[in-house]
């Protein structure tokens, strides 16, 4: 197991603790929490390319991480009411989409090569914000 692959495992596990502090309502808490999980996809990213220690765990673990993660907040902060529900709505089925589309093509055993490329990467990145 790889240094990036423990952090990305690591923002997997703030999840839960993330979606029970909006849920508490501390939402300083859930925000702190939120960026330190943010900034953590970008350095197992860093050090994954600095290091080379780019693995094929890591090619599907980090993806689903930040679907993870973002899915879960979405859909925390539109039930709050804290985003409109639309847009917790389209991001949700965005990504449902994506994980159906790559779910079917495993079935029919046609493996799907994902390549993030910058649209990606971008969208992720504005997710956060």
């Amino acid at each position: 197991m790889t240094i990036p692959n423990i952090i990305t495992l690591l923002r997997v596990v703030l999840v839960p603790i993330i979606v029970w502090a909006l849920l508490d309502g501390a939402l300083m808490s859930a925000f702190v929490l939120f960026l330190l999980a943010g900034v953590s996809d970008a350095v197992d990213g860093a050090i994954a390319r600095t290091f080379n220690q780019q693995s094929e765990l890591g090619t599907i673990l980090d993806p689903v991480a930040d679907k993870v993660l973002l899915v879960s907040v979405f859909i925390v902060l539109g039930y709050l009411g804290h985003l409109p529900l639309w847009l917790s709505i389209l991001v949700v089925s965005r990504d449902v989409l994506i994980v159906s589309g790559i779910l079917i093509c495993f079935m029919l055993d046609r493996p799907a090569t994902i390549h993030p490329i910058w649209v990606s990467k971008a969208n992720t990145l504005v997710q956060i914000l």
